[in-house]
């Protein structure tokens, strides 16, 4: 990234005036609203931040990326960005987006960025929502009532169990027993505890509940072996994983 200078007349008097250089110019799409750019990675570092309503990023997958472009020249995919309020947001590709700021010689990394220029928060989302069809995001981030604590417990809790279960969590939207995918399981806690709207939860009770529940399925109760075969519950009992055998949420 860089300034451009430019000097202007205003009312008889010099002005100048600091113009920030995105990148150049590729495709101009909507009217104007909506611009690619091929820009550098210092631009995306210094002046771009996590979209609020973006889930947290995986510091697991941050890493990998990482490392995957860390010898390359140039980021894979087009990292999403919108113009709000003078402030820049990325709504898609925040994962690059963190793995890239990990990154040295940022300024020589080159990147394909979408711009959005936009006046409201909603246009964010619905391109948002556009882009995201063919893997749901989480309603637990795309609401805007005020469900901060039920977040964090769910968010606190989800983390305790990709590092308890690490072994059956999987990055598949659809992924075959006894695995789970992250963003399946905060979405399934989120909408069963919003619809029975629990004041009295804490990441303590949520998470006892949840390794009771494990207990149980792991002696054959509230669920039937007779529809699982044998390599599933072999794979369970290898490392205690009985949760996800079923939607859990029914037992809770």
């Amino acid at each position: 990234m860089s300034l451009l200078l430019a000097i202007v007349l205003y009312k008889g008097n010099l002005i100048l005036l600091f113009i920030m250089k995105i990148g150049t110019k590729l495709f101009v799409y909507n009217n104007r609203n909506e611009i690619l750019y091929m820009s550098d990675g210092n631009f995306l570092r210094k002046n771009v931040v996590n979209w609020k309503y973006n889930r947290p990023p995986d510091l697991e997958k941050v890493s990998k990326i990482s490392l995957s472009i860390s010898n390359k020249n140039t980021i894979e995919g087009i990292i999403y960005i919108a113009k709000l309020n003078n402030n820049f947001v990325c709504y898609d590709g925040n994962h690059r987006l963190e793995a890239l700021k990990l990154c040295k010689n940022t300024d020589k990394k080159l990147v394909l960025v979408n711009i959005m220029y936009v006046n409201e928060e909603s246009e964010i989302k619905k391109r948002f929502i556009n882009l995201n069809q063919s893997n749901p995001v989480p309603e637990l981030y795309m609401t805007n009532d005020n469900n901060n604590k039920i977040k964090y417990i769910i968010e606190t809790e989800v983390i305790t169990l990709c590092g308890i279960y690490s072994k059956y969590r999987s990055s598949s939207n659809n992924p075959n027993r006894p695995n789970f995918n992250r963003d399946n399981i905060i979405n399934k806690l989120y909408l069963y505890y919003n619809n029975k709207q629990i004041d009295d939860l804490t990441v303590n009770k949520l998470h006892n509940k949840l390794l009771d529940l494990n207990s149980m399925y792991a002696k054959g109760k509230h669920i039937n072996f007779k529809n699982i075969s044998q390599r599933i519950l072999n794979k369970c009992a290898k490392h205690g994983c009985f949760l996800f055998l079923k939607d859990f949420t029914e037992d809770l």
